[in-house]
């Protein structure tokens, strides 16, 4: 959470960029930032004079321009955000670049007037591309931006930052977490803090006059991701338990996973179980074997939890039984759910 720390701190400071590009998948803190700017630009009451909200997505770049260079009314600075920036090498439809007709966008007239403006951005604006998921670093756009404004990867917090973060606003609630309680929210809502927002508001609610946010308050209204499932599942598995596994899987039927989704999961997680019983003889660290496998750390600490359920053989006949049935259902053979059956039997009957 330090990059958004130090954007409220530079604020604070009076530092304010002519240009700044918000990216990344923390789009919470994409939102929280833009309030800090627009309270910190306009005064009370003037927003519609001196703000201006624009679609990059279909709006001609030399209307960005245009609005980027309109004299501020009634404050020192104007504030022209830009929601979503396929110019900036982000995920989005096909826009317009001119007034009458599309021209691609990566066409160097077609950016011209922006790129002019990006070289000198005016200090009566402040100009905000918001573009949440990922931008290409290679744009020239995205290097005149770095160069004259602020650009910041707005990542999705680790668990501890986000752990701090529910704890103070639980606080604010005049609430506490049970033991456990705190650790079941962040298992079981999906990730970001925009999810865990709306889960921990639900939470609080649920757990009424109660000072304490208990487990049962999670569990009551917290409906588990899809990943956490799988978790699940695969604990149940491990654990012997084929009546709790099945339970899962038919949750997530209910819940419209596609059944080869499911499958594709299933055979993920015994594979990265796999994986990490191996990395782990051979003696890699937690860090160092996410790395390894591309996958964040805290997933790693509950695979390594999980590994110790089952020997090699069985992890490696439960992956085998995965692709078996996701082979089988294509080609028509089997039924997803009586062919899973059989394999949650096989697999939790083994020794």
């Amino acid at each position: 959470m330090k990059y958004y720390q130090d954007f409220v701190d530079a604020l604070s400071r009076d530092q304010v960029a002519p240009v700044y590009l918000f990216h990344g998948d923390e789009v919470f803190l994409h939102r929280k930032a833009l309030e800090r700017l627009r309270d910190r630009l306009l005064a009370p009451g003037t927003a519609d004079f001196d703000m201006t909200l624009l679609d990059g997505e279909t709006v001609p770049l030399s209307s960005i321009v245009r609005a980027a260079q309109t004299t501020p009314a009634l404050n020192p600075v104007r504030l022209v955000v830009v929601r979503s920036a396929p110019f900036l090498g982000g995920t989005g439809k096909k826009r317009n670049t001119g007034e009458d007709s599309p021209e691609p966008e990566s066409d160097p007239k077609a950016q011209a007037p922006l790129i002019n403006y990006l070289e000198a951005p005016l200090p009566s604006t402040c100009l905000v591309f918001y573009s949440p998921g990922p931008v290409d670093r290679r744009r020239k756009a995205y290097k005149q931006i770095a160069a004259h404004g602020v650009v910041i990867d707005f990542q999705l917090l680790t668990r501890a930052d986000t752990a701090k973060w529910l704890q103070r606003e639980a606080r604010r609630a005049g609430k506490q977490f049970a033991p456990g309680a705190l650790d079941r929210l962040q298992d079981w809502a999906p990730p970001g803090l925009e999810g865990l927002s709306r889960e921990l508001e639900k939470v609080i609610l649920h757990a009424g006059d109660s000072k304490l946010v208990q487990i049962a308050d999670v569990e009551a209204v917290v409906v588990p991701n899809r990943e956490e499932t799988i978790f699940q599942v695969v604990d149940a598995i491990g654990a012997k338990n084929g009546r709790a596994a099945l339970e899962g899987i038919c949750s997530l039927l209910a819940a419209k996973e596609a059944p080869l989704k499911i499958l594709a999961m299933l055979s993920r997680q015994f594979r990265l179980t796999l994986c990490v019983q191996e990395l782990v003889a051979s003696g890699l660290r937690e860090h160092e074997i996410a790395s390894a496998l591309q996958t964040k750390p805290f997933v790693i600490r509950r695979i390594q939890g999980q590994s110790g359920q089952f020997t090699r053989s069985q992890a490696l006949h439960a992956l085998e039984g995965c692709l078996e049935i996701d082979s089988d259902i294509k080609s028509g053979q089997r039924e997803f759910l009586p062919a899973v059956s059989d394999l949650l039997i096989h697999v939790c009957l083994s020794k």
